[in-house]
């Protein structure tokens, strides 16, 4: 059996991450800068998976069913802004990073606020 809530850890140099999602358990991370692969790599899968497997062991020996790879663009601050568009408005909420999961509630509150306005 997996966590019942959400685990995320990017105090250390690789962060990780348990993230339940309906019948299965996302897991991750990695931090590296600069690296634009799009393609899953074994050793970043291995450290992960023993990562996850020593701090939640009720995960050890769980079956994968997919390895995926996913860029998280980062800027210095995350950007939530409305700009006038000639079709209607526009609004921006990028750069989250590898925060995305934690911002999400507070970045659409925001984004529905601009869009009521």
């Amino acid at each position: 059996a997996g966590p019942l809530e959400a685990l995320i850890d990017d105090t250390a140099s690789r962060p990780f991450y348990v993230i339940p999602r309906g019948d299965a358990v996302v897991l991750g991370g990695t931090a590296q800068r600069g690296d634009r692969r799009v393609e899953a790599d074994a050793d970043d899968t291995a450290a992960i998976v023993a990562g996850i497997a020593a701090r939640c062991p009720g995960l050890r020996g769980a079956a994968i069913r997919q390895v995926k790879v996913g860029l998280r663009p980062y800027r210095s601050s995350v950007r939530v802004e409305r700009q006038a568009h000639p079709r209607g408005r526009l609004v921006h909420d990028y750069g989250h990073g590898g925060s995305g999961y934690t911002l999400a509630w507070g970045c659409a509150a925001e984004v529905a606020s601009l869009l009521a306005d």
